[in-house]
């Protein structure tokens, strides 16, 4: 590790450890998601195929899939982002 090495200050995906979001909430809320995504999708294909499609409800369902999986991502980030800070400082401060 290079002498000159500061850690991040002020980063929005470095958090203390114990102020950043859980890593299994952050799975979960990706697995909803995705499950909420696909559950959508295979109701709006049957309903496509009965035909009596409903174009609303299609637009809802993905509107909050894609927010549940984007806000599990960026969660997972901030946590995995922490904990490798964690992780870095605990070495800088054992190295010393």
């Amino acid at each position: 590790m290079p002498d000159n090495f500061k850690p991040p200050v002020n980063s929005p995906w470095v958090l203390p450890p114990d102020k950043a979001p859980k890593m299994w909430s952050s799975v979960l809320l990706l697995v909803i998601g995705f499950a909420f995504l696909m559950g959508g999708l295979f109701y709006d294909f049957y309903s496509i195929l009965s035909g009596h499609f409903d174009f609303p409800m299609f637009i809802a369902i993905l509107i909050i899939s894609f927010i549940l999986i984007t806000v599990g991502a960026v969660r997972f980030g901030k946590s995995y982002g922490s904990r490798r800070y964690a992780a870095l400082m605990e070495m800088m401060k054992n190295n010393k």
